[in-house]
């Protein structure tokens, strides 16, 4: 049972990395774009954020900026374009909606991948998560089904000093056990609970590429 820890403070999680790329259009053709794409439901707050990113051959390779022919739609919206990891392109919408990916490398090749919330088991907090007693380790169980094949369950913890992050990719697995510094300062705070799966493109060049859909509560607890 795969049941880690890791404390990440704020002054670090601010830190974005700007990162260098190539633009497509002086890319060589057969020269394969690998995908990345991103889709988070916030479904607390009623919104979606849709991510992009895209390099050369593989994940690992060189980070590539669409220009000339090669472009990408979000729901036929044109989106964000920031030089920063882990996403070059990013946009957000309302509601819980679909988003459809529109990959065109050039006039003959282009690649669509639809995301959609039913693409993910829901979670949610049990009834009377109101509270965490940092003297104990507390078993959290979710409403929802257990961690499944290429899942994984996190719980993000913001206080004001910083983040405590839990993370459960053990298939089967049905809580995760919080344990908090009993340093750590007491009040309110604020409780992401994350259920995250990985899928493979439906369209895409020989390098391939990953979709990342995220289902996303929020809900604002108290530490004692």
């Amino acid at each position: 049972m795969k049941k880690l820890i890791y404390i990440i403070c704020i002054l670090l999680t601010g830190m974005w990395v700007s990162c260098s790329s190539e633009e497509s259009s002086s890319l060589n053709s057969n020269v394969p774009f690998y995908q990345s794409l991103d889709v988070e439901y916030y479904v607390s707050k009623n919104k979606t954020k849709a991510s992009a990113n895209f390099n050369k051959y593989n994940a690992l390779g060189d980070n590539i900026q669409l220009t000339g022919i090669s472009s990408i739609k979000f729901n036929n919206d044109k989106p964000n374009y920031v030089n920063i990891a882990p996403f070059f392109y990013t946009y957000s919408f309302n509601g819980l909606d679909d988003i459809t990916f529109r990959f065109t490398r050039n006039r003959n090749e282009v690649y669509i991948n639809t995301v959609s919330i039913k693409d993910i088991e829901p979670i949610d907090f049990p009834a009377g998560f109101n509270d965490i007693d940092v003297n104990k380790k507390v078993d959290f169980r979710w409403i929802g089904s257990p961690v499944g094949k290429k899942e994984e369950v996190q719980i993000r913890i913001v206080t004001a000093e910083g983040e405590y992050n839990f993370y459960d990719d053990t298939v089967g697995d049905d809580f995760i056990r919080l344990a908090l510094p009993k340093s750590v300062d007491k009040g309110d705070v604020t409780v992401s609970l994350t259920r995250i799966r990985k899928m493979a493109l439906k369209e895409a060049e020989s390098a391939g590429g990953e979709i990342k859909v995220s289902y996303i509560r929020d809900k604002d607890i108290r530490l004692r």
